[in-house]
């Protein structure tokens, strides 16, 4: 929230590290109750907070990127649980990128941890976009999916504070319409020769 107030005026990139287990006591990222039945609910958030935060920073045009560790053994899962699925909101709807390092140690992560973190300071950048797709008679668009947030008040505009190549944006599109192709024709052949429609094959 902080970072939002700072930012908010000209837009950016916030990149938080997560590090402290003391965490895990916050009423937001506690452990999830469950076992291993409830597999559904131990992989959803819980909890709308961080995704309610990072539509607001994405309408600030901020993206937050996460850096997240924890520490200890297998055996220790009170002192080295993270709710990543709430944590995770926050890169998720502001069009950030999510890093995990699980038991970190410097010998055993130190090397992929300095990678990404250089990655994530000196790749190129484009700031402020926006993504909608068009689609001819007989498709209709049914739904996105990535790391995005869809603009308030509108159904489809995406909405990008920051756009870099790690980004990946799924459409999923809907034929409407079945007698795009002659009667007894190829549809393949039927594809190449109309042009006043989108074929997905």
């Amino acid at each position: 929230q902080a970072a939002n107030l700072m930012a908010n005026p000209i837009g950016g990139r916030l990149i938080l590290f997560q590090v402290a287990q003391t965490i895990i006591k916050h009423p937001l990222l506690a452990p999830k109750a469950g076992n291993s039945a409830d597999r559904t609910d131990l992989v959803n958030a819980t909890n709308p907070y961080f995704a309610n935060t990072a539509s607001e920073l994405a309408h600030s045009q901020i993206t937050c990127d996460l850096f997240i560790f924890s520490h200890g053994s297998r055996n220790q899962q009170s002192g080295s649980y993270k709710n990543l699925a709430n944590l995770a909101d926050l890169a998720r709807f502001s069009s950030g990128s999510l890093y995990y390092y699980p038991e970190y140690s410097a010998r055993g992560h130190g090397m992929k941890f300095s990678n990404e973190l250089y990655h994530c300071l000196t790749r190129r950048v484009a700031w402020e976009a926006v993504f909608r797709i068009r689609t001819s008679t007989g498709f209709n668009q049914i739904a996105s999916y990535g790391n995005i947030q869809i603009k308030n008040k509108t159904n489809d505009l995406i909405l990008y504070p920051s756009v870099d190549l790690d980004r990946v944006v799924t459409y999923e599109l809907e034929k409407t319409d079945s007698n795009l192709a002659g009667q007894g024709e190829d549809p393949n052949r039927a594809a190449r020769r109309d042009t006043s429609h989108l074929y997905i094959q």
